[in-house]
């Protein structure tokens, strides 16, 4: 079934973007990323139960072919892992936060060839962004931080700090810029941010609440994840007006978005789901 809707900014004077729903993939344990590497989709999942801070060891990876069907359930099955989130992929190599950690896993080989303990700095590591080939941005939700991963020197950096809650991250390399969408909390509000590089400076993009997950930018405007209301919500830069982009349901535990070829994918947890979202003018 699609779904298109379209809706008015009256503030801003902007159109929202269409979200028509042209897929639903199933059969996931509370998927939390998506990644693509040009042949095909990765997804984590946390396991069994929403634990994100659980050292289980029952959560694992999925591979979905290029049209975004499930291929394999468990693509790394010799590799432990308790609850997966974030994920970015350098050199044929995935990159994925869990519990306390980064773990590094060989696409090729299906095998863990590196793993960086984060035990120093923070426990909930949740989203990753690659700057570029050595350095990969991490958030620590339980910190409300963002820090820098050298992978040539294997150093950490601090980049970013009093975000509560830091969640999903986007690195926008053509204003070397970084987005960072937090969840809030000890009963303070999350916002979504945007993070100036060069003075290591944070500063909010609007004034909208909410319990920001993922991020993606689309033609100058933040597509963000909320579990607040459920929903995907766009954020236009110039006006940093955040408003609901209707899909024509509620989607529960939105979690991280990836955008890529004109459609976003975005998993909901609760859901044990993947939706496959096209985003229109």
């Amino acid at each position: 079934m699609l779904f298109l809707v379209g809706l008015m900014d009256l503030k801003s004077g902007l159109k929202a973007q269409s979200c028509i729903i042209e897929k639903e993939v199933g059969g996931f344990r509370h998927p939390e990323s998506v990644v693509f590497d040009g042949r095909q989709f990765f997804v984590s999942n946390l396991g069994r139960q929403l634990t994100p801070l659980e050292k289980d060891g029952d959560g694992y990876i999925s591979r979905l072919t290029r049209s975004g069907a499930l291929q394999d359930s468990t693509y790394f099955p010799r590799v432990t892992l308790h609850a997966p989130k974030g994920m970015a992929i350098l050199n044929d190599m995935l990159y994925v936060a869990d519990v306390g950690r980064i773990v590094v896993l060989d696409i090729r080989s299906k095998n863990l060839v590196r793993e960086k303990n984060l035990g120093e700095v923070c426990l909930f590591v949740n989203d990753l962004a690659a700057r570029d080939e050595e350095r990969l941005f991490f958030s620590c939700s339980d910190k409300g931080t963002v820090w820098m991963w050298d992978l040539s020197a294997d150093s950490l950096i601090l980049i970013s700090q009093d975000m509560p809650g830091a969640n999903g991250l986007l690195w926008d390399y053509l204003n070397a810029d970084i987005y960072v969408a937090a969840m809030g909390s000890g009963g303070e509000p999350g916002f979504v941010y945007k993070v100036d590089l060069k003075n290591r400076t944070s500063e909010k993009i609007g004034d909208a609440q909410g319990l920001w997950d993922g991020l993606a930018l689309v033609r100058g405007r933040l597509l963000c994840s909320d579990w607040k209301s459920q929903s995907l919500q766009e954020i236009p830069l110039r006006t940093r007006l955040a408003q609901n982009l209707n899909c024509g349901k509620e989607f529960h535990g939105p979690a991280d978005v990836l955008y890529w070829n004109g459609k976003v994918y975005l998993p909901a947890m609760k859901e044990g789901k993947m939706y496959v979202l096209r985003i229109e003018k």
